[in-house]
């Protein structure tokens, strides 16, 4: 077994297990659409991955082709591993020791060339003055060399002492010009090096000598390598040393590595086995997810190319315009889309259930083919049918041994359409052609037991072409018979009864079309998608429509269509129904419900579906299974899971908002809190006692996880708490929350009256007490401001001030300053006070001989200037002073002082002669003291 198919199984083992003590959904792997490896040649990107993909795309992934055409070799049950382009040859990688081969613009010719047994991983090269060497390496072989471009190859494992090499890497060039620098990475024994060209590797780098190595790139950086246990290691001299880069990637394989620079940081990219994309700077920091749009978390390779970065996958190829942030789905022409799923039980207690698919395969001008898939392992290998069908398939069944399909059909191609038989699970179909001269295009089918036991009846029907109808088989379609001459959308029986929706009418018949009745007005205004029966009642799945109340749902009839009674899931759009046992599973609204056969109350059970919006369902008493709308991803749940709902109550809920705590609530506030899993109703208590003897709201009724509570008080404190139940009993309550509502309402601070200094006062040294007047009404704190001008352009602010007094220090000799007061209560803050100024005037003492009690930096005046401009600083002491300006970049652009300095005040000037007009910044250093103040040039 090949390393990526193990690892693909152990991480489907590891999911299975993990869904089942987490009672959530796996994915089941789509059939084809693998993408393992992406490379680019120009604005040409590709991909290889499973049963001998090769696609490719020279517009950004909207539309995709095979290069190969007609090519020589039929590659299906090969893989393709990895992918390389180089000047002088293409290069794919493959299973079973093959290297594919191809001169650049010889899109068709491709040779094969059979290098040993094992899978080929990667490809490097070692360019020099004696030409070009290619180096291949693969997984249980090591590494082999090609001085032909390719047609032959030599193995070279001297020094190597692990032969499992999933990545290469071509690094400097070496001293002698003969070639370059080569990496390997190894899967046990780290990374080894050659600097022969590939004659002999020695292992480079102690530090993860053992490390299980699946990944590698070379960047400007530096060489990155990526591997098992959510470790990425960065190497900046050439493999000699080895650093951890970043923190927080999950404990997971890592499968491939790349980086990106967007103009500003280098971002190094990883892809998981079952996380996602992570990135992290390349400078270090933390890894972050950056799967936003991801249907697929197994990420196989990473590509940059153009203005797009590409994600191959296992259901194929999405793309990102924003380097990550955000992904999109491409290449919907070339992945198989099934279109519908069914699910055969097993045949023991030990025994797998077999999931079928039917899948479109190819299209051209002409035509549109499908083909019927099948898998037992969960989606780790499909099978796929010899056998073609026109169109899409629209419906599988199985009875007494046999597999019953029927495909849509196509005009142009005759009357190809209809039923399909196997016997033999699939290896081979029967077509079985209606007795009509004109194609018919097929809509819907259903194949009962007859009540004697001693056969099967099987009904199809139409929704369009030129011979619509709806038509009875007793021999399983080797011999027709129109029963009526308009088709149908969808078909059941119920005991005797073969009901059928066509148009806008639901009709039944109880001898096979000589008679028809209307029951359309029993159903009432609902729209009947689809009908399903449990064997003893008849469901129909029907539309909502907004503007009919009541509408939508699930109605079920016991007579055959002559009364219905909802059955629930009222006002949502239910598109699948599946009875399985003692329950029911539906689809409504693109989610996944559940209930017992009686009761109908349905409980949710779509949980970890990533956003999934679900199509339909089929299921088995061991499995559920799911499929995305346009059949994009497929999902399996054990019905034992689902239907804990039935014996287990629901997890206590965590309370989301108001956080604990929260003060200055409103009195009208919506409560939120989280859904715990099988949970279909909620129990709620809110109260302003802890004990919730006094509960003033006890909600018993609610589905939804919110609920706003509009008669609150003001300044009261609130306890609450909620609880989920289901129909097996209450779950236990949550934590308890509180919160305080806001305090009354009160009105606007009024405008603050200043006291001392009076306006205009002369001030005779460096500092100065202001003080004003206590505001009204309830004044909780002071904002106060001053500057050295009117319009407070350069202000300096306090906005914690409780007393009503303030000390304002460091003032300047010979400035005006001007300086306002405003207050703050709960209602919010009031209008600033009229502006009063004073100057400062210090006499008899020169203001450079005033000793400051700590080291200072002073706004540089004026500000803004032009073109020169006063800084100030103090020093308590004598010290070593430098003055520098930076912009605002942080580039130094000028040192204006750089000497020795004594205590005391000191002025300089800074001329900005030559400088644009900008904000700046200048940065003083004296001893242990260091301050970054900004000024600002307008010419």
């Amino acid at each position: 077994m090949n390393r990526l198919i193990f690892l693909t199984r152990l991480c489907a083992c590891l999911l299975l297990i993990v869904g089942i003590s987490r009672s959530e959904w796996t994915r089941v792997r789509r059939p084809t659409g693998e993408v393992l490896s992406l490379a680019s040649a120009g604005n040409t990107l590709c991909g290889v991955g499973f049963r001998g993909r090769l696609l490719s795309t020279i517009n950004a992934g909207e539309s995709w082709t095979d290069p190969r055409g007609s090519h020589q070799y039929d590659f299906y049950r090969s893989t393709f591993y990895s992918l390389a382009f180089f000047p002088e040859v293409s290069l794919i990688g493959a299973s079973n020791g093959q290297i594919l081969i191809q001169t650049p613009g010889q899109l068709n010719d491709w040779i094969r060339a059979i290098v040993g047994t094992d899978d080929i991983h990667s490809f490097a090269e070692s360019r020099g003055n004696a030409g070009v060497r290619f180096i291949a390496g693969g997984f249980g072989g090591g590494i082999r060399v090609s001085d032909d471009s390719g047609k032959t190859w030599a193995a070279s494992n001297g020094g190597l002492a692990n032969l499992n090499v999933t990545s290469l890497v071509s690094g400097l060039p070496l001293p002698d010009s003969s070639g370059q620098m080569v990496f390997a990475g190894t899967y046990g024994n780290g990374v080894f090096a050659s600097t022969d060209n590939g004659q002999s590797w020695f292992s480079r780098g102690q530090t993860i000598s053992s490390f299980q190595t699946t990944a590698m790139t070379a960047a400007h950086s530096g060489i990155y390598v990526a591997g098992s246990g959510g470790k990425v290691f960065r190497s900046s001299d050439w493999g000699a040393s080895w650093q951890e880069l970043g923190t927080g990637l999950p404990y997971t394989e890592l499968l491939c590595v790349g980086t990106v620079e967007d103009g500003i940081e280098e971002w190094v990219y990883c892809g998981t086995v079952d996380a996602g994309v992570w990135r992290c700077p390349a400078s270090g920091g933390t890894w972050a997810p950056m799967n936003s749009g991801l249907g697929n978390l197994r990420i196989n390779d990473i590509e940059l190319n153009g203005e797009g970065l590409y994600a191959g996958t296992y259901e194929g190829v999405y793309r990102s315009y924003d380097r990550g942030v955000s992904w999109a789905f491409i290449g919907e022409d070339w992945i198989r889309q099934p279109s519908v799923i069914h699910a055969l039980p097993a045949p023991g207690p030990v025994g797998k259930d077999v999931l079928l698919a039917g899948a479109s395969l190819y299209q051209n001008a002409w035509n549109y083919f499908s083909t019927a898939l099948s898998t037992a392992d969960g989606g780790e290998n499909w099978d796929t049918t010899a056998a073609l069908f026109t169109a899409k398939v629209v419906s599988i069944a199985h009875h007494d041994g046999l597999l019953m399909l029927l495909s849509y059909g196509t005009i142009d191609m005759g009357p190809e359409g209809g039923l399909h038989v196997s016997s033999d699970m699939g290896t081979t179909w029967e077509h079985r052609p209606l007795d009509i001269m004109l194609p018919t295009l097929f809509s819907s089918m259903s194949v009962v037991s007859r009540k004697d036991g001693l056969g099967l009846d099987s009904y199809v029907g139409t929704n369009g072409g030129p011979a619509p109808g709806v038509f009875f088989s007793s021999d399983t379609g080797h011999s027709w018979r129109r029963i009526r001459g308009r088709g149908a959308n969808s078909i059941d029986v119920i005991d005797s009864f073969l009901v059928i929706r066509t148009g806008d009418s639901t009709l039944r018949t109880s001898d096979r079309g000589t008679t028809w009745a209307d029951i359309t007005p029993n159903v009432g205004s609902n729209v009947i998608l689809s009908l399903v029966n449990d064997g003893e009642r008849l469901f129909g799945c029907t539309s909502h429509d907004p503007a009919t109340p009541g509408s939508g749902g699930v109605w079920m009839t016991s007579d055959a269509g002559s009364t219905w009674l909802p059955a629930g899931l009222e006002g949502s759009t239910v598109t699948s129904l599946v009875p399985v046992d003692n329950h029911i599973l539906a689809v409504a609204d693109g989610k996944i419900f559940a209930t017992r056969r009686e009761g109908f109350e349905w409980v949710e059970v779509t949980d970890n579906l990533f956003g999934t919006t679900v199509g339909m369902i089929t299921a088995t008493p061991q499995y559920c299974y799911a499929m995305g709308i346009n059949g994009r991803s497929i999902w399996r749940r054990p019905m034992t899971e689902i239907l804990q709902l039935f014996t287990v109550v629901p997890a206590a809920p965590a309370l989301v908002a108001p956080m604990n705590g929260a003060t200055d609530q409103p009195v009208s506030l919506s409560l939120q809190w989280t859904t715990p899993a099988l949970t279909s109703s909620f129990r709620f208590q809110c109260s302003q006692d802890s004990t919730f003897s006094g509960t003033f709201v006890s909600d018993t009724s609610l589905v939804d996880s919110a609920l706003v509570v509009g008669t609150l008080e003001n300044s009261r404190t609130y306890y609450w708490r909620v609880r989920a139940a289901n129909q097996t009993g209450i779950g236990p309550w949550s934590a308890i929350r509180w919160f305080t509502t806001i305090k009354t309402i009160v009105a606007l601070p009024e405008m603050i009256a200043l006291s001392t200094p009076h306006h205009r006062a002369s001030i005779g040294k460096d500092s100065v007490r202001v003080v004003w007047r206590a505001g009204m009404p309830e004044i909780q704190r002071y904002w106060i401001e001053y500057a050295s001008d009117s319009l407070f352009t350069s202000r300096s602010v306090d906005s914690t001030v409780t007393d009503t007094t303030r000390v304002i220090r460091n003032l300047l000799t010979g400035h005006e300053y001007w300086w306002r007061v405003k207050a703050y209560n709960d209602a919010g803050w009031g209008l600033f006070s009229d502006p009063r100024s004073f100057s400062v005037t210090i006499t008899g003492l020169d203001r450079g001989d005033l000793i400051p009690h700590e080291f200072v930096l002073f706004q540089n005046h004026p500000n803004p200037f032009n073109p020169t401009t006063s800084i100030r600083f103090g020093l308590p002491k004598a010290a070593f002073v430098r003055l520098d300006v930076y912009s605002i970049l942080g580039e130094k652009l000028r040192s204006i002082l750089d000497e020795e300095r004594s205590a005391g005040y000191h002025e300089v000037q800074f001329d900005a002669s030559g400088f644009a007009s900008g904000v700046y910044f200048y940065r003083l250093e004296a001893g242990v003291f260091v301050e970054t103040k900004h000024l600002l040039l307008l010419r």
